[in-house]
Formats: structure tokens, C-alpha cells, sequence
């Protein structure tokens, strides 16, 4: 029950969502050093599973880079109908690009992977993929927070909508 999904504590069928939910709980256990959640039962557990939201890993650790901590909490926000919400300047959108999937990502260092912690940690020459964010697909997405107002459930068409109301 410590790292069971919402839906496997519903009596329901897990599919690969409730894979990525557990999957987050095994991480959070990992980086954190304790579960997401307490209880002193089985019972307390399944319900904590399903109504409380964790708390955020890098309060409780603060060497966790926030967007670790971000992945963490969507893994497991998305399946308990916690609204994941984004904050995001006007600055940061393209209009130009159809979607999020021709969203440029930036490629961080691969050194600050390889010599993490002011060691080598891995071989010379080893490949590396270092993006500096990713991008959350926009089924996932309550909300984008703007200077300029709200978008809720936030489509291309919304998007656009919204910045040209407020042209």
C-alpha cells in the first residue's frame, strides 16, 4: 500500500499511469529519504494515496535540483486530481511554434552532469543528455499562470486566444 496508486487503491485496474505514479513514489523514497506520505497503516496509506499531496521533495532535501522536484510531484499529482498548475512569463511563449513538442530545448553542460559533486562521476566520453527543463505534456497542464492573467486548460487554441485578447 506505501506505493500503491490512487486508482489500485480504488479497487481499479493500473495501466502504465499508475506504473508512473509508483515509480514516483520509489524515487521520492529514494532522493527524499522517507516516503511521500505517512500513515500507520495499510488503510492510511491507500487514503493518503488519494488525498493528501506530498510535500515538496527539495523542502525536505535541498540539494534536489527544483526540476527534479517538479518531476517528482507531477508523477505524482497527475493521478490524485491535484491540478497541476505552471507559472511562465509572456515572454517564454512562441506563438509561432504549433505546440509544445517544437518547443527548443535548451542543452545544459554535460559537464555539470560528468563531474557532478566536484568529482568525475562517469566514463570519459560517455554521451550525455543535459536539458535544462522539459517540457509537460499540456493534458497535464490545470493551468498557465501569466502576468497577463490565467489560462485554464491550456490548448494551442487557448493560448493563442489569450494573449490576443490581451494585445
Amino acid at each position: 500500500a506505501m506505493y500503491m496508486s490512487p486508482e489500485q487503491a480504488d479497487g481499479k485496474m493500473g495501466d502504465q499511469t499508475t506504473d508512473v505514479y509508483s515509480l514516483g513514489v520509489i524515487a521520492y523514497e529514494r532522493l527524499v529519504g522517507q516516503l511521500p506520505f505517512k500513515a500507520e497503516t495499510m488503510m492510511g496509506y491507500m487514503t493518503a494515496h488519494k488525498s493528501q499531496q506530498p510535500p515538496a521533495p527539495n523542502k525536505l532535501n535541498p540539494s534536489i535540483a527544483k526540476n527534479v522536484a517538479d518531476v517528482l510531484l507531477k508523477a505524482l499529482a497527475k493521478e490524485h486530481g491535484i491540478p497541476f498548475c505552471v507559472a511562465a512569463p509572456s515572454s517564454t511563449f512562441d506563438l509561432s511554434i504549433p505546440d509544445g513538442s517544437h518547443i527548443p530545448i535548451e542543452q545544459r553542460s554535460p559537464e555539470e552532469v560528468v563531474n557532478g559533486f566536484g568529482r568525475r562521476t562517469a566514463p570519459e566520453g560517455v554521451k550525455v543528455y543535459n536539458p535544462a527543463f522539459d517540457v509537460t505534456p499540456a493534458r497535464y497542464i490545470a493551468a498557465i499562470i501569466t502576468e497577463r492573467g490565467v489560462i485554464q486548460r491550456p490548448t494551442t487554441e487557448t493560448i493563442q486566444r489569450h494573449f490576443a485578447e490581451r494585445a
